[in-house]
């Protein structure tokens, strides 16, 4: 009984395996092609960073801090100064990440005037679209915010707005 004990109080305590998934960064951001964004702009990068998507962080590392990039999976100063874990919501953000997660479509998102008029605030330098489950919708989304389809480039979709 006591070795039952024993057991009982130890396992808990043994380090556990880490889940991990293999990062894959998209030859675009490594190579020349993303020279196409203009150095220090604003390029929204796809899938939005949150929590469970972090690999537009990496992206941006990748390309050696080229670009700024909306959003986050980190610690900021909220509105009021105090402390906020990742960045606080905006409506193109949360549809962004909202069609990730499946739960809601391009046509809802191009029904949402406040969706349009969020990017416009932003007024990103580009779009880079890189590989994601639900690359097709959020493609769809884009292109009908941008107004133009995106060029396919080493691995990403992209639209460049402005040079």
């Amino acid at each position: 009984m006591a070795v039952l004990a024993a057991v009982a109080v130890v396992v808990p305590l043994l380090p556990r395996a880490h889940i991990t998934t293999a990062a894959v960064t998209p030859a675009f951001f490594t190579g020349a092609a993303v020279e196409a964004v203009p150095e220090g702009a604003t390029a929204l990068v796809l899938p939005y960073p949150y929590p469970s998507r972090t690999e537009a962080m990496l992206w941006q590392a990748e390309a050696h801090y080229r670009f700024r990039l909306p959003g986050c999976y980190c610690t900021i100063p909220g509105p009021d100064g105090r402390a906020v874990f990742n960045a606080w919501t905006d409506p193109l953000n949360s549809a962004l990440v909202a069609i990730e997660q499946g739960r809601a479509d391009a046509d809802a998102a191009l029904a949402d005037p406040a969706v349009r008029g969020t990017f416009a605030q932003l007024a990103p330098a580009a779009v880079i679209l890189g590989p994601t489950p639900r690359r097709a919708e959020l493609s769809r989304l884009m292109t009908g915010i941008v107004g133009t389809p995106p060029k396919q480039v080493d691995g990403v979709e992209l639209w460049l707005l402005r040079g």
